[in-house]
């Protein structure tokens, strides 16, 4: 490494440790307003707080790193640009390619960072901050929690069976009154349980109706055949986990790698659900090239010094970084809508803006 790039490395690096540095600070701002009451209702001690706030801030570093690289970048050319020295190394005959290899040289280390840690870190964070969560979810008194459903439902296309089930207690795995039917390849009920209560024994990956019935139909034509009470009735073909349920109602954006990898496993071919699933999965892929897209749409226009003042060169830059996300969202939109294959709606933005990114380097 020369000392151009040693002095531009170590210039960016200090903008980027106080970016990051005030950017931790505004997360952990974010989850004591968010869940301090909560956590001190759940009898939450001071290790617990402290590790309920260190896996949230790592469950958001992987979007956070690319910004804070980002806003340092733009930091770190316009202290470049009002001393002058972008214009100094232009004089010298260096490029606009030669000024930004450096940046490129660490968005690229961060991309390939990102994925190793996406891939082998961030879904046991992500899935532990849910497990926090849930068990701050049973200490709220909050009526949106989505810890907790009033209606439940489920089709296991596989096992050709629907649930039903009211005031199911995601924490405690159990509902009120419940409903299953069973369907037949042909789509003919062939048999039906209603109860006032059901439980799911998580051990014992068994699920027990209180207080039912169990109807039993005709194959061909679906008339009723045979009804049986039962009071207390255990069944163990019932391989079913509510889990599963669960995450098929949460935000999708809240899931991690394993979650939707366990999604797609669930769901059929068929399902029309498993296009939104398959787009995130990609995306877990395609995003760790953010870093490399947000180098190649800041530079070009900071370095330009437009009408002598910086700023604007950052203006445009916050400009582009805005249109990457609409674009993001229109191109999942219309791959939803249209049924695009999930790889080329996951990837396609990145692409875009890759190339956009080349042409402005180009064109400079």
């Amino acid at each position: 490494m020369l000392i151009l790039d040693r002095y531009l490395f170590s210039t960016w690096l200090k903008h980027f440790l106080i970016i990051t540095g005030f950017f931790l600070a505004l997360l952990v701002a974010k989850e004591a307003y968010n869940h301090f009451v909560d956590l001190i209702r759940a009898g939450f001690g001071i290790t617990k707080i402290f590790d309920f706030i260190i896996v949230s801030i790592f469950a958001d570093l992987f979007v956070l790193i690319p910004i804070t690289l980002f806003v340092s970048i733009i930091f770190t050319f316009i202290a470049l640009q009002k001393s002058n020295q972008i214009t100094i190394l232009k004089s010298c005959g260096l490029s606009l390619f030669r000024i930004s290899t450096p940046f490129y040289i660490v968005g690229t280390v961060i991309a390939i960072l990102s994925y190793f840690t996406a891939a082998l870190f961030i879904p046991s964070i992500t899935d532990k901050r849910n497990t926090y969560l849930e068990i701050l979810g049973s200490h709220t008194d909050s009526q949106n929690s989505i810890y907790s459903s009033e209606i439940l439902t489920y089709q296991n296309e596989a096992k050709n069976r629907l649930w039903f089930i009211e005031a199911f207690n995601a924490v405690q795995l159990k509902g009120a009154y419940t409903i299953l039917h069973q369907m037949n390849d042909a789509g003919i009920e062939i048999g039906r349980i209603i109860a006032q209560k059901c439980t799911y024994d998580n051990d014992l990956e068994t699920w027990t109706f209180f207080n039912g019935t169990e109807v039993r139909f005709d194959e061909n034509n679906g008339d009723p055949l045979q009804s049986i009470s039962f009071k207390t009735k255990q069944f163990i073909d019932l391989e079913e986990n509510p889990r599963d349920f669960l995450l098929l109602d949460k935000e999708i954006s809240q899931l991690s790698f394993t979650k939707v990898k366990h999604i797609l496993f669930l769901l059929p071919s068929t399902s029309q659900q498993r296009l939104k699933y398959e787009i995130r999965y990609y995306s877990f892929f395609a995003t760790p090239l953010l870093s490399i897209i947000l180098v190649g749409i800041s530079i070009p226009f900071l370095t330009r010094g437009m009408r002598n003042n910086p700023i604007n060169g950052a203006f445009c830059a916050f400009i582009l970084l805005i249109s990457f996300f609409i674009t993001k969202t229109i191109i999942f939109a219309l791959g939803l809508n249209y049924g695009f294959p999930a790889l080329l709606t996951a990837f396609l933005p990145y692409f875009i803006y890759l190339i956009l990114s080349v042409r402005l380097l180009w064109q400079k």
